[in-house]
Formats: structure tokens, C-alpha cells, sequence
């Protein structure tokens, strides 16, 4: 059996400015989409979706193909 050497070594300068403006933007735009006022129902429907998304991804790491219907 062949076999790899695998070396994951990620260098990344913190200060750099692009990493910096990138982060700062990521967390306004996330603050933006979390203000975002939703209905209880919409909110509900969202949940439910997210439920059957996840089940149906699990269910397919396991072999078996299920429909979201």
C-alpha cells in the first residue's frame, strides 16, 4: 500500500490588511443578517427545512437516498 507524506502547514500573517478588512466585513455583514427581523412562522419553516436538509444528508452518508418529501 503506497504511502503520503501530508504536511499542513498554513502560514497566515494576522496582520496583513486584505485578512483584516475581510474579517471586519464578515462580521458587519453578519451582524446585518442577524438584525433581520423574521416571523415566528417563516422562522418555524426555516427550522423544519434545515431539519429535513440535515436528516437527508445523514441518511446519505449511510447509504440510503431519501427524498426532502
Amino acid at each position: 500500500m503506497p504511502t503520503w507524506e501530508v504536511s499542513f502547514d498554513v502560514r497566515v500573517r494576522v496582520s496583513d490588511p486584505r485578512l483584516i478588512r475581510a474579517v471586519a466585513r464578515a462580521e458587519a455583514l453578519a451582524e446585518v443578517v442577524r438584525r433581520i427581523p423574521i416571523t415566528r412562522s417563516v422562522r418555524d419553516r426555516l427550522n423544519r427545512l434545515n431539519i429535513a436538509r440535515a436528516v437527508r444528508g445523514t441518511t446519505g452518508i449511510e447509504g440510503s437516498d431519501i427524498s426532502e418529501a
